[in-house]
């Protein structure tokens, strides 16, 4: 096999309620979305095991973060509380380390708040 780099993706949602203190639109008030995530991890595959890293163990560090997330009022969340979607890609990113060494690893992730309108993280 030759020395290819490749992204794996995993993707998960999770249910909150929020409101945009900093923000004079309609979104200043509280109100919900069903949150959609998706992480990528990319790197070298591992000529051993075939992978770039197992998307179980991918799949896992995202549900446990998505459930931190997960029926709350994310203002509440220390580090949320101006809760943007910009701000949630950025704390589930802060997050990685404690699961998983991402020093030398490119990441991606996505957040989105409706299914037309997302932003992107890369890291």
């Amino acid at each position: 096999m030759n020395n290819y780099s490749m992204t794996v993706w995993k993707e998960d949602t999770f249910d909150a309620a929020h409101h945009l203190p900093n923000y004079t639109g309609l979104c200043k008030n509280l109100h919900g979305h069903t949150y959609k995530v998706q992480i990528g991890l990319n790197g070298p595959v591992d000529h051993e095991i075939g992978m770039v890293l197992d998307m179980a163990t991918l799949g896992g560090i995202l549900a446990s973060i998505c459930r931190k997330l997960d029926h709350t009022l994310l203002n509440g969340i220390e580090g949320l509380e101006n809760p943007t979607a910009e701000n949630i890609a950025a704390w589930i990113y802060e997050k990685l380390p404690s699961y998983l060494d991402i020093k030398d690893a490119e990441v991606t992730i996505r957040v989105w708040e409706t299914p037309t309108s997302w932003v992107e993280l890369q890291g």
